[in-house]
């Protein structure tokens, strides 16, 4: 059997715990007992010690003692299973890992493992691997405490590995702040959105690349993931630069800032955005800064306003 098989296998049932009980065999009670008495050896006495007169019933006990023990064991796994674990299936909060899937074979993103932390994180690695389309709409997400930012977009680990995509849609997105550093935008517009003050300073810049995609073929499908409250969302490509034709956040409502880097995309749209911490028009709370560069800078009908998003 070859070892992609196995690891198919492994890869469906993990994050399932299960524990076996201990089972006890039954104890056989002899029909009769009778005296063995031991002989002398170089003048050692051995100890006497009762045995079993089994008059010719040896094989029988043996083998009920057996088929008893079988038996039990059985029902007892069967019936006695506990603290079994269900691994999170996708869009539900867990940590998933597009590139193994790919690995193995699959062309859609299922199974996920639980979140180290325990928090409701919907966590997506897409490190090295290639996926048609990434998409969060109709979410509400963040947390009072424990999550530093509720959407976050970037390779985690401060390698240079970059996301690439073909378009990056932030729409309809209420948030207390957002931060948009350390990217690349062939085209880049922000419109129609309100700010509890501005902040945007991208380079001009010849080095953003216009990505097209012509294809999906061996791309990882995603499932759309919509309707849901987590306390986080996390895209990472960790070390290794991933491909993703299309990334869509729309129609988010979050209580924590939000936190994009590392992308390198043709056209990035940010539009009708809510964004504001409180602190007045004097202290940004949209930020889009001159470690993003760009070719050209649409940025019309956005409107400052003292916002307080809670």
């Amino acid at each position: 059997m070859n070892k992609n098989f196995w690891n198919k296998i492994i890869f469906v049932i993990k994050g399932r715990k299960v524990k076996l009980p201990t089972v006890k065999t039954p104890s056989v009670k002899a029909p009769e007992m009778a005296n063995i008495n031991t002989p002398k050896i170089g003048g050692l006495k051995l100890p006497n010690f009762a045995g079993f007169n089994l008059k010719g019933k040896t094989s029988a006990i043996i083998l009920g003692s057996i088929l008893g023990s079988t038996a039990v064991l059985s029902l007892a796994i069967y019936f006695s299973i506990e603290g079994v674990t269900q691994a999170p299936i996708f869009p539900e909060a867990g940590v998933y890992d597009v590139a193994g899937t790919q690995q193995l074979g699959y062309v859609e993103l299922t199974v996920g493992d639980e979140v180290p932390d325990q928090t409701q994180t919907l966590q997506i690695n897409i490190g090295g691997s290639t996926v048609s389309e990434l998409v969060f709409k109709d979410m509400n997400v963040g947390a009072d405490s424990g999550v530093s930012f509720a959407i976050q977009v970037d390779n985690t680990d401060g390698t240079g590995a970059k996301i690439l995509c073909e378009n990056l849609l932030l729409k309809d997105i209420i948030a207390p702040s957002l931060r948009f550093n350390s990217s690349t935008a062939y085209s880049l517009y922000v419109s129609s959105t309100v700010a509890d003050g501005f902040s945007i300073t991208p380079t001009l810049n010849s080095v953003p690349v216009d990505y097209r995609f012509g294809s999906d073929r061996g791309a990882l499908s995603v499932p759309e993931a919509s309707g849901s409250d987590v306390d986080r969302i996390v895209v990472s490509t960790g070390s290794s630069t991933s491909t993703v034709g299309n990334i869509t956040f729309e129609n988010i409502r979050s209580k924590n800032p939000i936190d994009i880097q590392d992308v390198s995309c043709s056209n990035v749209t940010i539009k009708n955005l809510i964004i504001g911490d409180g602190t007045g028009i004097d202290s940004a709370s949209f930020v889009l800064g001159s470690t993003v560069k760009t070719r050209s800078l649409s940025s019309v009908g956005n409107t400052e306003r003292n916002i307080s998003v809670k």
